[in-house]
């Protein structure tokens, strides 16, 4: 069942639940300042307040979320995509952000978001990805985990690092925790091979 946009933004990625698992990490290990920033999957917009808003676009497939976001933040800009490309310029992203998206795409459709992400990137631009992975040596957690998420595509670390090779990215992973104890989260960052 899909959530309401308002009841998914209290519930599943209320304000405190974003600072902990997200807004922390990215505050300590990046500067915005005078960046644009792509955030693939927005969602209800839940992070855009890290950003500065003129530089800041979401996007995400699902209208409702995106009228919620323009609503509850409206000084950030926001866009509802129905297809695989970005309503962006060549090479003008410093950095995409894919929280929590791709495991719900399967690898035949990821090949067309790569090449967008390839496009709107500047030479320098970093992907960063925060996405629930499957553990092995936490066997019975990865199962309850791919039980409990609405994302099939749920993949291993070396998985989603294949995935950036395949389409000509360095990437490498930053760090891994575990969410509310029932998620296995990492976080990879990514660049262009040059």
């Amino acid at each position: 069942m899909e959530l309401p946009a308002n009841l998914y933004h209290w519930l599943v990625r209320p304000e405190w639940f974003a600072n902990k698992y997200i807004n922390i990490y990215l505050n300590s290990n990046y500067s915005f300042k005078n960046k644009n920033v792509l955030d693939f999957g927005c969602g209800t917009g839940a992070i855009c307040t890290n950003f500065e808003p003129n530089g800041y676009l979401g996007v995400d497939c699902d209208s409702k979320r995106i009228n919620f976001a323009q609503r509850r933040y409206p000084e950030y800009n926001y866009k509802t995509i129905g297809s695989s490309h970005f309503p962006v310029s060549d090479g003008v992203i410093d950095y995409i952000l894919i929280i929590s998206v791709l495991h719900h795409i399967p690898d035949s459709n990821i090949h067309a978001y790569f090449e967008e992400f390839k496009r709107i990137l500047k030479p320098d631009g970093k992907i960063i990805l925060i996405e629930p992975y499957i553990c092995d040596k936490i066997n019975f957690r990865s199962r309850l985990m791919c039980f409990l998420d609405r994302g099939k595509y749920i993949r291993r670390e070396e998985e989603y690092l294949n995935l950036f090779q395949q389409h000509h990215f360095n990437a490498r992973t930053m760090k891994k925790y575990s969410q509310l104890l029932i998620y296995e989260k990492i976080i990879i960052e990514a660049n262009q091979v040059q």
